[in-house]
């Protein structure tokens, strides 16, 4: 399994000023729209999809990190965002601490197992100190796909 089947430099967003977590959902989710992995017209049908999930349990995993998702028939193929904002955000994460990583996952309903078998990989990514460390020095949305590409490598066995 490789990053760059599901990350790419173009939904990467780096040193986001936003003030909430409905913020950066929403900038991340209408970066996908942009870059073509979301049908036409249909980024706010996505939003309200990753919300709803939110409003079931928070995705803020502890320690910074934060991995909202969602199924969604308005989605492509199954898309991976990563977004690092410049101040942490409150996330209601189950340490209660803010979050400044967040990875966004999205696929297609139904979806097959690869949903399930990224989501899994992306936590043990957020779980591993050095990998996370490495994402908030990334310089460019480049360098951070880089990082994603060795990390699934390495974690995703």
């Amino acid at each position: 399994m490789s990053a760059k089947d599901y990350f790419s430099s173009g939904c990467v967003l780096l040193d986001l000023e936003v003030g909430n977590k409905a913020e950066i959902i929403e900038l991340m989710v209408t970066s996908a729209a942009e870059n073509g992995t979301i049908k036409r017209g249909k980024a706010e049908e996505v939003i309200k999809k990753v919300m709803a999930r939110e409003e079931v349990g928070s995705t803020g995993i502890g320690r910074g990190v934060a991995v909202p998702h969602a199924k969604c028939s308005a989605v492509k193929g199954l898309t991976g965002l990563f977004a690092r904002t410049k101040k942490p955000i409150d996330f209601n994460a189950l340490d209660g601490q803010p979050v400044d990583l967040i990875f966004l996952l999205l696929s297609p309903e139904p979806s097959s197992g690869d949903h399930l078998g990224v989501l899994a990989i992306v936590a043990r990514i957020a779980r591993d100190e050095l990998y996370c460390r490495f994402l908030r020095q990334a310089k460019t949305p480049e360098e951070a796909v880089e990082v994603l590409e060795e990390a699934m490598q390495s974690l995703g066995g």
